[in-house]
């Protein structure tokens, strides 16, 4: 989104060079166009955001956001051990948590069936006292990424680890905090 309009000036810097007259404009509006859109929509959500003190120093986040964080850092203390799953590997910098496996997130439908091993096996060997959750559907990962493989876009054997070693601590937005039994 913040790269992008780069690359539509240098589109429209292209045509300016290439073409002549009526064309020329018609092409440069098609790139100018949806170019400032997504400036403007950057600078939008840049405005809509605060700058919030986290452990590691302040980061600019959106109000619900921070909300969020807050959250969180009610119940995970520093150092604690975190697991993120699948997304968000900010969560582990911003709460200064230590991920006990090698993977700071799992792309579903595009990890390694090694990977979830990997993953399943450090987790096994030093158990976090914390899991940070969000569900996905698989509708979503495949609307996001389509060439996803299908096959992979539930990672049964973490999910079941999480599922019997965790139960329910809070809500924070689209993230459940599961602490160890």
């Amino acid at each position: 989104m913040f790269a992008s309009p780069i690359y539509y000036a240098l589109g429209v810097s292209l045509i300016a060079l290439s073409f002549s007259g009526a064309l020329r404009t018609t092409l440069a509006l098609a790139f100018l166009l949806p170019g400032g859109t997504w400036a403007g929509y950057a600078c939008l959500a840049r405005l809509n955001e605060q700058s919030i003190p986290t452990r590691t120093g302040d980061a600019s986040m959106n109000p619900d956001e921070a909300r969020w964080l807050r959250t969180l850092e009610t119940h995970v203390q520093r150092g604690d051990s975190l697991f993120v799953f699948p997304y968000l590997p900010v969560f582990y910098f911003a709460l200064d948590g230590r991920n006990p496996t090698r993977y700071c997130f799992l792309q579903p439908g595009m990890s390694a069936a090694k990977d979830e091993a990997n993953v399943l096996a450090d987790l096994r060997r030093d158990p976090p006292q914390w899991v940070i959750y969000m569900s996905v559907k698989p509708e979503d990962y495949l609307r996001i990424w389509p060439s996803s493989d299908r096959s992979r876009l539930r990672m049964d054997s973490i999910e079941r680890f999480i599922a019997e070693g965790y139960d329910d601590v809070t809500q924070a937005g689209p993230y459940t905090l599961k602490r160890r039994r």
